[in-house]
């Protein structure tokens, strides 16, 4: 029963753990009267996520509209020789499967990082 709750715990900060955060406040002095955000050049409206170039931005409501951005994805640093890496198409998450069957996943020997 032990193992099985480290196990879970174990999942659970792999599959909730960011590379980097950071929030940025609203400028002081902004006329933003529908508490939007900005990010790379785009619009996001109060309550909306998001996700470009690896990174995944939240407005939200409160002081004329916070952004609060996460990198997310992960990369692949060792992968064993009987694998190789597959990339997302967004290039954000990086799988290692057996080179001989690309149907079946690496599991062991193979270390990764968060962006």
């Amino acid at each position: 029963m032990k193992v099985a709750f480290v196990v879970c715990c174990l999942f659970a900060v792999v599959y909730y753990c960011n590379g980097s955060c950071w929030v940025i406040p609203p400028t002081s002095g902004q006329n933003n009267i529908y508490d939007t955000c900005f990010f790379a050049g785009e619009i996001i409206y109060p309550g909306s996520t998001i996700t470009r170039n690896c990174m995944s931005c939240f407005c939200g409501h409160s002081s004329g509209g916070y952004l609060k951005c996460c990198t997310v994805g992960n990369k692949v640093k060792k992968i064993p020789d009987d694998c190789k890496k597959i990339v997302s198409p967004d290039g954000c998450y990086e799988h290692v499967v057996k080179a001989s069957d690309e149907s079946s996943s690496c599991e062991y020997g193979v270390s990764m990082v968060g962006r």
